[in-house]
């Protein structure tokens, strides 16, 4: 999936656009993650209350994901430099 969309906004737009769309997948995959891991794990004992703990897992993974995977440099335009 993420190799997919990387190459749709590679092509669509430039190489530029891809590497910020896989690095912004890199960023949030984590995120997504924690969720389902922890909505899977709670469910059978909390119910549908599990998606709030989820939601809550989740902002907790992207304060942590966000603030230590770095974002993808800048790309200079041309004749700029």
């Amino acid at each position: 999936m993420c190799a997919t969309l990387t190459v749709v906004a590679a092509t669509r737009d430039d190489a530029a656009a891809g590497v910020h769309t896989l690095g912004g997948l890199v960023r949030s995959l984590p995120c997504y993650f924690t969720f389902c891991l922890v909505v899977a794990l709670a469910t059978p004992v909390m119910g549908l209350a599990a998606v709030g703990l989820g939601l809550l897992a989740c902002l907790a993974a992207a304060a942590f994901t966000w603030r230590w995977v770095p974002l993808a440099p800048k790309a200079v335009a041309a004749g700029e430099g």
